[in-house]
């Protein structure tokens, strides 16, 4: 039986948009808007099953590489995972047609990991969709 467990994680997000009114057109033309997000983010403490000895995800080929808080259950969580923090900034979302083209950055205005995790300072992603339903009406 493998226990190993990423963390508990509890998330929160708020966003708040703003179309500019230039670029308020009919479809087809393209529908840009632009965000201010905000997230939270509670992560707990990762855990590790060293009662397995299998080259699996069980813990017996990590348990000598890492330092791990040991538990009454043969499970041991790891205090380098996990933290709370929380970031905000802004982002922008374009759709045309069937794709949508979205990205942002967010920075960090509180961020507390857990042991020796480096503390993020800035976050920032960038994505691509297609709606594959988009031409029916």
């Amino acid at each position: 039986m493998e226990l190993d467990h990423q963390s508990n994680t509890l998330l929160a997000s708020f966003a708040a948009g703003w179309r500019p009114p230039f670029l308020n057109g009919a479809y087809p033309k393209p529908d840009v808007r632009l965000f201010w997000e905000s997230t939270g983010e509670v992560v707990g403490l990762a855990r590790v099953d060293i009662t397995s000895t299998g080259a699996g995800s069980g813990g017996g080929v990590h348990s000598h590489a890492i330092i791990a808080l040991p538990l009454e259950t043969g499970v041991n969580q790891l205090p380098d995972s996990g933290g709370r923090a929380a970031f905000t900034g802004p982002s922008f979302l374009c759709t045309y047609k069937s794709i949508a083209f979205q990205g942002g950055v967010l920075f960090a205005v509180f961020d507390q990991p857990n042991g020796n995790l480096p503390r993020e300072k800035v976050r920032a992603a960038v994505g691509i969709s297609y709606y594959i339903l988009g031409h029916r009406k």
